[in-house]
């Protein structure tokens, strides 16, 4: 199959909501691209709203409050918001990378890969 750069770009604009503007909520603008970029939470407001026909301000943050969202490190070290009915793939994802055995990890982080399986354990006992 042979697509058309411009046929690559309309379907990456259709992808995130982008064109058409459309009536999805944040939560299903957030999910299209498996997540937003969210170190700085205004940032991750305006991502989804841009592609809206009538953004609401601070539905990223309401929708957080509702745990309709959340915002974890998700991959690449950075925070990012997430759909949380879609949670446990992602949390299967990124503990199938294994990513606190990595020594750069852990220097980043101060953790050792013991004290993460004590967590593990723990969060395990509840």
């Amino acid at each position: 199959m042979k697509v058309t750069q411009a046929q690559v770009l309309a379907w990456r604009l259709r992808q995130q909501g982008l064109a058409p503007r459309t009536t999805a909520s944040v939560e299903e603008l957030v999910a299209r691209p498996a997540g937003v970029q969210a170190q700085v939470l205004s940032a991750a407001e305006l991502a989804p709203s841009v592609g809206q026909k009538k953004p609401r301000p601070d539905a990223a943050a309401q929708a957080l409050a509702a745990r309709f969202l959340i915002r974890t490190c998700a991959r690449r070290g950075t925070l990012h918001l997430l759909p949380a009915e879609e949670m446990p793939a992602y949390l299967a994802l990124l503990a199938a990378a294994r990513t606190w055995e990595k020594p750069s990890w852990q220097r980043g982080f101060g953790v050792a890969p013991r004290q993460m399986a004590a967590l593990g354990e723990a969060v395990d006992a509840i």
